[in-house]
């Protein structure tokens, strides 16, 4: 597992930064603006590329380093404006240096289709471990870029960031770059859940230079001793999770990577969500139990060994791509960034492998070796596909254009029946599921009393929420 180093910040005149002095150091130069003035050439010898990507309908020409920068750096005149947001993220050492630049890219996609200019420097200094540090800088316009330069902001731009108390954006970061490394036939994945999470135990230590210095000229120092110590203690247990074990009951759950368990609104939000847009109307009271909302019922999807709780979807031992697919596209619709998938190996293949058409993947896992070959093959050209329209220099076209794919039998070898199961890609429409007329009129009406059930008892929490000193006792209670 990589950890999902992944932050956002906005750059603010009010406490003296600029663009200019961003992307003065995203580009490993020298700059001087109305507040200060510095010189980065000294990492120039890390810097391994770099790529400018514009939205749809954006002249072609602010691709250019200096156009970009000439209408960036003096677009704005209040001495309190906000001239950008900065992004920095780490990358999988498991990527080859050539292939850092199009993973940085393909990550960064979904912002450019909204509308945003990104301008993205790789990094890859040495690390503290020795080994190397590969990195990305991301500087991203708050302005639409139109014929003459940047016009308006778009605030609405701020909400996406802040969603889930900026979960959601990290979620989204790591979903895409751990997507990014199965289609160029990397098993790695970036997991940007918390520490108590993930299970990872305490952050680490930040150590001051000068022991890494006196580490370097020979010296002992006790607190790099036991820093290293713990990590090689953390490597040892994310070996073991590098390949998943089969659960007893072969059962498999997938949840949202910003999932909060125990939030009854959204999960009954949620459940709304998934009755309204799944395509089988039928739906089935299931008993089964969980943990995060036992005070909601899951339902099951008629004809599929799909369950719902309100907080995550759950698949039978005997499911099917179909089954993998319909998930994936009930996860789209609930708007996830990305997916936690726990439990049997095979099945968590299947909905990795559902998922990638739709740009959907587990943070918590990489697919096994015939998986990760298999996303490759088919689904490869989704990374120029997405990033062609908005590179008008071809910088990543170029930087692929030597890349093949890796077949199966470049892999590490699986089991002969790996593949079982996973030879095709489903279909949008392979997971609708025929049902008999009669069975789809009681369901449909069994779904409508439970929902409004379940409605009556959300009204009844809001209602204590809005009055909660003088508010009457809510009727329900959890089960």
């Amino acid at each position: 597992m990589h950890p999902g180093h992944i932050h956002s910040s906005v750059i603010q005149r009010s406490a003296r930064q600029s663009a200019l002095g961003r992307l003065a150091y995203q580009a490993c130069t020298s700059f001087e603006d109305d507040f200060r003035k510095a010189d980065y050439s000294q990492f120039s010898e890390h810097h391994r590329g770099h790529v400018i990507l514009l939205p749809g309908g954006a002249p072609p020409e602010f691709a250019e380093m200096e156009n970009f920068l000439m209408a960036t750096a003096f677009r704005e005149t209040r001495i309190d404006a906000q001239e950008g947001r900065a992004v920095d993220f780490s990358i999988p050492r498991a990527v080859p240096e050539a292939l850092l630049l199009p993973v940085a890219a393909f990550t960064m996609a979904p912002f450019v289709r909204l509308g945003m200019a990104a301008w993205i420097d790789i990094e890859c200094p040495p690390a503290s471990d020795g080994e190397l540090n590969p990195h990305c800088h991301v500087y991203l316009s708050q302005r639409v870029l139109e014929a003459d330069g940047f016009g308006k902001k778009q605030r609405d731009w701020n909400r996406f960031f802040r969603r889930d108390k900026g979960r959601h954006f990290r979620a989204l970061i790591a979903g895409r770059l751990t997507l990014a490394c199965a289609l160029l036939g990397i098993r790695a994945h970036v997991d940007p859940r918390r520490n108590d999470e993930t299970g990872a135990g305490d952050t680490e230590e930040r150590l001051s230079p000068v022991l890494w210095r006196i580490l370097s000229e020979g010296g002992r120092v006790e607190p790099i001793e036991m820093l290293n110590q713990r990590r090689r203690s953390k490597a040892r247990a994310a070996m073991q999770l590098i390949t998943p074990v089969h659960v007893p009951d072969g059962r498999v759950s997938i949840r949202s990577a910003v999932s909060l368990p125990g939030n009854r609104v959204r999960a009954v939000a949620a459940m709304k969500t998934v009755v309204d847009t799944a395509p089988v109307p039928s739906l089935a009271v299931e008993n089964f139990s969980t943990e995060n909302h036992s005070h909601l019922t899951p339902v099951r999807l008629n004809g599929t060994g799909v369950v719902f709780d309100g907080d995550a979807f759950h698949m039978a031992a005997d499911g099917r791509t179909q089954d993998a697919a319909l998930i994936v596209s009930l996860a789209r619709a609930l708007g996830w960034p990305a997916l936690v998938v726990e439990g049997d190996a095979r099945l968590a293949d299947m909905v990795i492998v559902a998922g990638a058409p739709e740009g959907l993947t587990a943070v918590n896992r990489a697919a096994s070796p015939s998986a990760i070959a298999l996303i490759s093959k088919v689904q490869f050209g989704m990374i120029h596909e997405q990033i062609s329209r908005h590179d008008p220099q071809g910088v990543i076209a170029a930087a692929l254009r030597e890349f093949v794919p890796p077949t199966p039998s470049q892999t590490v070898s699986p089991p002969a029946d790996d593949l079982e199961g996973l030879d095709l890609v489903p279909d949008a429409s392979s997971w609708q599921v025929q049902q008999d007329p009669v069975a789809q009129a009681h369901g449909a009406e069994h779904a409508r009393d439970y929902f409004e059930w379940q409605r009556r008892e959300l009204d009844e929490l809001e209602d204590l929420l809005n009055n909660r000193d003088t508010g009457p006792t809510p009727s329900w209670r959890p089960r």
